[in-house]
């Protein structure tokens, strides 16, 4: 079984906007690494993603199991081709203004 904690989450630059597609990617973090200059990094990649036009919302979570990082975005158009991408049909977010984001 996986299971994620979550590090962050940004709305985007689109995130009025009906998302179209979701990407998924996944970083390994390695074993004998210090994981927090990693975790930084990822969080600051996840602002960077949240800027970039088209982006509806980004989050980070880690697998701590399998030390992995995991970075979900919706997109308003358009995704990153390097990474795996999903059609969204429809997005239910009854309260997804109600999500925090940290300062980090």
């Amino acid at each position: 079984m996986r299971q994620w904690t979550g590090l962050a989450f940004e709305r985007g630059a689109a995130s009025e906007a009906s998302p179209a597609v979701a990407t998924r990617r996944i970083e390994a973090i390695a074993r004998d690494a210090d994981p927090a200059p990693v975790i930084e990094a990822a969080i600051a990649e996840t602002r960077e993603r949240a800027a970039a036009g088209g982006s509806h919302s980004t989050a980070l979570a880690i697998d701590t199991r399998a030390l992995e990082l995991v970075h979900f975005t919706l997109w308003a158009s358009r995704a990153p081709a390097d990474e795996t991408t999903y059609e969204v049909l429809h997005l239910s977010s009854p309260e997804l203004e109600r999500i925090e984001v940290a300062t980090w």
